[in-house]
């Protein structure tokens, strides 16, 4: 990673960064789509209780990648694309979607007036059951959690797990990612369990205002957006990892969440990012049921471009959007997306 990011630098101070285009031309025609979660600036994070990793950019970075991509691409959203394939209309040369994952306000709060004032579109993939709940994502209250419980023993029956949380922030933050990956790998009752046992255990209850550092939109916040070049699509109802449900549930999880969509919108949801979105999160059996559900395109998390000749409607790649990535990292990742991305 570090000789990427040296490269990355390298390449953006003698300009060829610009010229890429034109020296390394693609042999194929692609279609190149961010994925974010978060866009918020955290003056600590030892100071903040919730997972800092789903934090892609702060303001003043996210910015100056909206510029980028609106100076030197074609923003389009995943309409555009379906109007493309279906012969309704061409799309441009370098075209980019800008995604957000779960739907946190922020999203509403700092990311979208920084791309209502550049003039570009974006997708936002909501779980519905959160929209307009006071209550945060199941994994960001795993996060909150664990930070609650620094030296404390942990009993996790559901997961077969017991640890000492660490009284040290790093510690708790390498718990957190590990057990949250234990969490993503079980039947999806046996993740509900273990989270229920882990808040039993930390004998913290969900405060009846939510917190306001992790904090779902409203669905009037929503529904401003559609009106103003957002797009929303499906994140599922309760981001579950899809390959854990069975199929009673996932005709609630897929179903449900598109048709709460598109009531509150008037419009149709047409395109599922899948939560976790890796190998181990979806698989046929997934894809199979986002189709009868009646979504027309899919989108995972794994990483990469998508050729549009040759297009996994159901498998689309994306490029990660992470906060530790600097701006030249960023503009080699879309101009040399092989190497970079």
């Amino acid at each position: 990673m570090r000789k990427k990011v040296m490269l990355a630098k390298a390449l953006s101070a003698t300009r060829t960064l610009s010229l890429a285009g034109a020296l390394w031309p693609s042999p194929r025609r692609e279609l190149k789509v961010l994925a974010y979660h978060r866009v918020l600036d955290v003056a600590d994070d030892d100071a903040f209780d919730f997972d800092v990793e789903l934090i892609s950019a702060g303001t003043a970075d996210f910015d100056w990648q909206v510029r980028h991509v609106r100076d030197n691409y074609d923003p389009i959203t995943f309409a555009d694309l379906l109007a493309a394939l279906d012969g309704r209309a061409a799309l441009p040369s370098r075209p980019v979607i800008f995604t957000f994952d779960d739907g946190f306000d922020d999203n509403y709060e700092y990311a979208y007036p920084i791309l209502r004032r550049h003039g570009v579109p974006a997708t936002i993939f909501i779980s519905s059951d959160y929209i307009g709940a006071a209550r945060t994502y199941w994994f960001d209250w795993v996060s909150y959690l664990v930070n609650q419980c620094g030296g404390r023993r942990i009993e996790l029956p559901g997961l077969g797990q017991s640890f000492d949380c660490p009284t040290a922030r790093s510690g708790r933050r390498a718990l957190i990612m590990d057990l949250l990956e234990r969490l993503k790998r079980v039947p999806d009752a046996a993740r509900r369990a273990a989270v229920d046992e882990l808040e039993a255990a930390s004998g913290v209850e969900f405060p009846a205002a939510g917190f306001a550092e992790s904090r779902p939109m409203s669905w009037d916040q929503v529904r401003e957006m559609a009106d103003n070049g957002i797009e929303f699509g499906s994140h599922t109802a309760s981001h579950p990892i899809l390959k854990q449900v069975d199929d009673a549930g996932l005709e609630r999880e897929l179903g449900g969440c598109k048709q709460r969509i598109e009531a509150e919108l008037g419009r149709a949801c047409d395109v599922i990012a899948y939560p976790v979105g890796g190998a181990h999160a979806f698989d046929q059996r997934i894809i199979d049921h986002v189709g009868r559900a009646g979504y027309r395109l899919g989108a995972s998390y794994q990483r990469g471009t998508n050729d549009i000749d040759a297009l996994e409607t159901f498998a689309m790649k994306r490029i990660h959007v992470e906060r530790e990535v600097g701006r030249e990292q960023f503009a080699a990742a879309l101009a040399l997306p092989a190497l970079f991305a």
